[in-house]
């Protein structure tokens, strides 16, 4: 990259593009400039950031000048320009490939091509590139089409650029160097892509010539941009002899020794010593993918973080080149464990059970527990761990881990409770009102006990239900009541109960509300009126609005009273004090008018629609009752909504208006609109016919009413047009033109005129697939509707189908050859042909698998596999996926549980896939059996144990007096799902641990938890 840069550097044309390109390139990142080590980019970078900043505005300004004058001739840019400083020269190349080829068409995904619109690129060149298919013997040529128009080099107006090749083999190659092409006589190659892209059409290049079949197809444009240097050309007159490679084995590193050796320590220190053979080279560090720097060996490390860590390690010789990469992977762990006590969340706080069972866990595989009840000196244990604790108070369990590595966990795990076995004492703190005789339908009574504790209360010796202070009871009948408590605490404890009695007595008085004007509710009369009276004999007490309640007397009158919510409120006090329930009567008064207006009008609120539906909502201010009619009928209008529809063409006049619920009448709105269904009627007329020779066609065309047009030509893209358009430089094959016209209602019409020129003879081409002794082989042209000639292995040539099938083939060679025939008789007088050869089919063998075997607990299987005959490549396929590409040895890793089959199939040299392939069929088990119902029975000199495994497994028991557990049974080999050893030998009245252990057909471990079993005496 280096030397190509300083090509471009001091080329004089180069040199007028890097001057204009300067300022639009700066921000422009191509991903085809190389970069160096990363830190060298990085400073390098800063470095030319320091220069950027020396320019000022003005600086930049000067330089957009000259660009708007190179782009009109680039002999205007002044040559004492100059480049900012650390800007260096960035080759640009972009290789876009065709996203399908149809016959002797090619498409392009104009989306590729975007970077041509960027003001930081200038194309240089633009190469077509092609693959065809063939064995030809004799120089041919190609020519060009862009959607139809020929393409030629400037000073050959109409003329197709011809580009030659002679092809030598089954395939060959043809090149066109499309950069400064103009299309219809005058417009540039790449103006002509902006347009396509804009009008949103597809770029269809579409080639001519005598014997061909496309394959593939790119276009590779080149161009040049300048971005900050990354490795700057060094000076002097260029390259001098081909340097001697180096002998790169002699600077490849091995690590020698590393300290902490373990692979998983808790240490955060690291020393590692490597070396290689020659001592004159550079060594270059990385620790976990940091960017390589200098070092020396041993290099040490302190402070690491936990977790796994890589170190890496190469040379550089004396010359500058990288030797092999050592490395070094280790994992730090000082994390101390985190003990959880698991069933805390089903734990009580406080309670009058002394029995209490703990479950606890560590976050860490293989720690051991340690236990403490109250304070004492911490013990083994194993969860689940229970105590039965007698003494009423405050009791505390804690917990603590340590793992397999002696990381202690940093705080134990604790849990704190109360045992409370002592029953509350309950007592009213106050009764409201406090009268034993009362004429109040209610009572409040406040209690407490002498604890914390949940109530129970009982009414009218009625059964105890929960309650809480105070309670408030209403609604009480006249005559005698009791009522009664009793407090359990938060541990259970229920005390004794306690009561209250007193006597109602009440008759209260009743309102009745008569004669109110206007009626209650919504009303736009500013004056009302309402007449009362009471059932006995006392005073009356009214409150209108917010004024304060006063005594009053029927009837209450107010007037003029302003719009909104107006209530008047009555009741009345009896000559006891006892107060009657209120009445109330409210009227919302609305003096004010509606507004409407129309909301949302569908499809469209203008003045002429191609619709015969139409729907426009309502807006109003309020709920109202909406009236409308259309040209003086009436319409139905529903929830604010009308709905218009099989309507005739014409023009409607609609008109809405509206009453409140309170009797005010709203304003009147009206749409007018004109409904117009057809679409214009459209002519179009050419001269030439429908067959032609010519390669210029001119199009008249019109409408029966006012439109707009949009015209198209061979996919291109519709662009705006006018009455009349001509196309010239048109290419041989099949056209269309397509005019578009759209009225003001928005009805669209669209007409066609199709027709075609042809006066040069199809090109044949073909692609074929070989399948043990048979040979299919299809066969296209460059042209429609044609036929074909075919021979085999010399045969005379003879009419044949596009698509044809040779079986039963003899093993050896074979040549193949056809010729397209045209509709207008036109023969491909070279066509296409190929030898091809028929082979033994090829046989897959799958030649070893590790893990071996069809079960395993390793997740992950290796499996190596050839063929009979020399492969080109195999596929393969994991559990029913689609087939890939693969080599042996394939591994598979991170495979779930379960049976698993892989197949495997070989591809010969021709392509040919093996039909059956072979296939290898394991099982994964990584589960490890769980045990459950783990007992025992005793006798006085043995122990009996027994339990039961989730799937067949092996057996034997862990056994020791007390806690420990140093003895061992032997074990039972044979599989099964229940177990029995019996232990003998043991000392009578003798308590000892036990738990239980093996591992299943796969080689999973398992092993229980611990338990006691005592001998008898």
């Amino acid at each position: 990259m280096a030397t190509l840069a300083a090509r471009v550097f001091t080329s004089k044309n180069c040199i007028t593009t890097a001057v204009v390109m300067t300022l639009l390139a700066l921000p422009v990142n191509l991903a085809s400039a190389h970069s160096a080590h990363d830190s060298k980019s990085k400073k390098q970078s800063s470095s030319h950031s320091q220069s950027k900043k020396k320019y000022d505005d003005s600086y930049f300004k000067k330089w957009a000048e000259y660009l708007k004058k190179w782009k009109r001739n680039p002999a205007q840019v002044p040559a004492t320009a100059q480049i900012p400083p650390g800007y260096c020269p960035i080759p640009f190349e972009k290789k876009v490939d065709a996203v399908k080829v149809q016959g002797h068409h090619i498409y392009l995904n104009l989306n590729d091509l975007a970077f041509l619109k960027s003001a930081g690129f200038i194309l240089q060149d633009a190469e077509l590139a092609l693959v065809l298919q063939g064995k030809h013997k004799e120089q041919e040529s190609i020519s060009i089409a862009l959607n139809g128009l020929k393409v030629a080099s400037p000073g050959k107006k109409r003329l197709n650029e011809v580009i030659s090749y002679l092809a030598k083999s089954d395939y060959s190659f043809a090149k066109f160097k499309m950069h400064g092409f103009i299309l219809n006589g005058a417009e540039p190659f790449n103006r002509y892509l902006v347009r396509v892209k804009k009008n949103h059409g597809l770029l269809k290049i579409s080639l001519y010539g005598r014997h061909y079949k496309v394959v593939s197809a790119s276009i590779t444009f080149k161009g040049i941009a300048y971005n900050p240097c990354t490795n700057p050309p060094p000076p002097g007159p260029g390259p001098g002899p081909t340097p001697v490679p180096e002998d790169l084995t002699k600077y490849e590193v091995k690590i020698d020794s590393v300290n902490p050796t373990a692979a998983r320590t808790a240490s955060t220190n690291m020393t590692i010593n490597f070396s290689s053979i020659n001592s004159d080279g550079t060594y270059w560090c990385s620790l976990d993918q940091s960017a390589f720097e200098k070092c020396q060996s041993p290099i040490s490390f302190a402070a690491l973080s936990n977790g796994a860590h890589n170190f890496q390690v190469f040379a550089t010789t004396p010359k500058g080149v990288d030797g092999a990469k050592a490395s070094y992977s280790w994992t730090v762990d000082n994390v101390r464990p985190v003990v959880t006590i698991t069933n805390a969340a089903l734990l009580p706080t406080l309670t009058n059970n002394p029995s209490i069972s703990f479950e606890f866990v560590s976050s860490k595989a293989g720690s051991s527990f340690r236990c403490s009840l109250d304070g004492a000196v911490l013990f083994s244990c194993d969860s689940p761990m229970s105590y039965n604790v007698v003494s009423e108070g405050l009791h505390k369990f804690s917990v603590s881990a340590i793992d397999s590595l002696g990381n202690v966990s940093g705080s134990a795990a604790e849990f704190q409770w109360s045992l409370d076995l002592t029953a509350p004492v309950a007592s009213f703190v106050s009764v409201l009102p406090a009268e034993e005789y009362s004429s109040s339908n209610s009572k409040s009574f406040a209690f407490a006990a002498s604890e914390t504790s949940d109530f129970e209360c009982s009414l009218d010796q009625g059964a105890y239900v929960a309650c809480g202070s105070p309670v408030n009871l209403g609604s009480l009948t006249e005559g005698q009541h009791l009522f009664s408590i009793r407090a359990t605490d938060l541990a259970g404890n229920k005390g004794a109960a306690i009561s209250y009695s007193w006597t109602t007595d009440y008759t209260a008085p009743e309102v009745t509300l008569s004669n109110v004007i206007p009626a209650a509710g919504l009303t736009n009369s500013p004056n009302v009126s309402a007449e009362f009276s009471s059932s006995e004999p006392g005073v009356l007490v009214c409150k209108f609005n917010s004024s304060a309640a006063a005594e009053c007397a029927s009837p209450f009158r107010m007037s003029e009273l302003s719009e909104g919510l107006n209530e008047l409120v009555v009741y009345a006090i009896d000559r006891a004090g006892q107060r009657s329930a209120s009445v109330k009567v409210s009227w919302m008064i609305d003096l004010s008018a509606p507004m409407i207006s129309f909301g949302e009008i569908l499809p469209s609120s203008a003045s002429n629609i191609n619709s015969r539906d139409l729907s426009l909502n309502v807006n109003a201010n309020e709920s109202l009752n909406l009236i409308a009619s259309l040209n003086g009928s009436a319409v139905n209008i529903s929830n604010n909504a009308i709905q218009l529809s099989a309507l005739a063409e014409g023009s409607y006049v609609l008109e809405v208006s509206g009453v409140d619920l309170a009797g005010n009448n709203s304003n009147v709105i009206s749409h007018s609109f004109n409904v117009d269904l057809s679409a214009p009627v459209l002519s179009i007329l050419s001269e030439g016919g429908l067959q032609s020779t010519q390669d210029y066609r001119q199009f008249n065309f019109s409408a029966n009413e006012a439109a707009s047009f949009e015209c198209s030509l061979d996919e291109a893209g519709f662009m705006p047009c006018q009455n009349l358009i001509a196309y010239s430089g048109l290419s041989d094959g099949n056209h269309t033109f397509i005019l578009r016209a759209k009225d003001t209602a928005g009805n669209v019409a669209a007409e066609s005129y199709s027709w075609s020129q042809d006066a040069t003879a199809p090109n044949t081409s073909q692609t074929h697939v070989i399948s043990g002794t048979s040979i299919a082989i299809n066969l296209s042209s460059s042209e429609l509707n044609t036929s074909f000639l075919c021979s085999l292995d010399g045969v005379p040539i003879s009419p044949c189908s596009s698509t044809i099938t040779y079986s039963e083939l003899a093993i050896g060679n074979h040549i193949f050859l056809a010729r397209a025939v045209d509709s207008f008789g036109n023969i491909d007088q070279v066509g296409t042909s190929f030898n091809f050869e028929i082979a033994a089919p090829i046989r897959t063998i799958i030649t070893g698998g590790n893990p071996p075997g069809g079960l395993t607990n390793i997740n992950s299987m290796t499996i190596s596999f050839t063929a009979d005959q020399p492969a080109q490549s195999f596929i393969c396929s994991l559990d029913g996926a689609p087939f890939t590409t693969c080599v042996s040895a394939i591994t598979y890793n991170n495979l779930s549980n379960g049976t698993h089959t892989a197949v495997i199939k070989a591809i010969d040299q021709f392509g040919t896939v093996d039909p059956v392939g072979a296939s290898k069929t394991w099982r994964v088990d990584t589960i490890a059996p769980t045990v459950s119902g783990l007992s025992t029975t005793s006798t006085t000199n043995s122990i009996t144990v027994n339990w039961t495994t989730s799937e067949t497994a092996t057996g034997r028991v862990n056994y020791g007096v007390g806690t420990s557990l140093n003895q061992n049974s032997a074990e039972v080999i044979t599989l099964d799902a229940g177990h029995s050893i019996r232990i003998v030998g043991l000392s009578s009245n003798t308590v000892y641990s036990i738990r239980v252990l093996g591992r299943d057909e796969a080689g999973n471990s398992y092993i229980s938890h611990t338990i006691t079993a005592r001998t008898n005496r």
